[in-house]
């Protein structure tokens, strides 16, 4: 987690604190929409780290889930790219909570809600599940109505060598 731009609500969700999450919401001052670095809110260090308590006491606070981020994600080979438009379902049906994409759902998260990630855009939480092996995660998306058949796009190559199959194997894993 990068050292400045957070608040005590980044830092409460990002470690799993509900207790002091719980305080700093009983305050009555807490913003629990403030964005930090990239426009990330707390609840999108809540799902990436599977705080499933943190996202619900968030959620329950009123947070909003449909809030958009940018975010670098790492690349499979450490390498890594910047992803744009990232709903918080993105983050958690890539990190394969099933309770954290459950809650979210409920909440009136858009199941498939698109992202640009490097070279690929339409990116969808379902698409994010597969690509990481979250059968369970991939199933609760289904059964939500995910699109299955939805596909990503990217943009042209630049060049006749230009390959946009190989900048697509990536890990979406965010370094938020």
């Amino acid at each position: 987690m990068q050292v400045s731009g957070w608040s005590a609500v980044h830092i409460s969700s990002w470690n799993g604190h509900t207790d002091t999450l719980q305080l700093l919401l009983e305050s009555g001052q807490c913003d629990v929409d403030l964005p930090g670095p990239g426009a990330v809110t707390p609840i999108f260090l809540a799902a990436q780290q599977r705080h499933s308590h943190v996202v619900q006491l968030l959620v329950a606070a009123g947070c909003d889930v449909t809030r958009r981020a940018t975010l670098r994600m790492r690349g499979s080979g450490g390498g890594g790219h910047v992803a744009s438009d990232v709903a918080v379902l993105h983050v958690a049906a890539q990190a394969g909570h099933v309770g954290v994409v459950r809650l979210l759902l409920a909440a009136g998260a858009a199941i498939d809600a698109t992202m640009r990630a490097g070279q690929l855009a339409s990116v969808t939480p379902l698409h994010l599940a597969v690509e990481a092996g979250h059968s369970e995660v991939v199933d609760l998306l289904i059964d939500a109505g995910s699109d299955v058949n939805g596909r990503t796009t990217a943009p042209a190559p630049t060049s006749p060598s230009a390959s946009v199959i190989s900048s697509q194997r990536s890990s979406f894993s965010s370094t938020v």
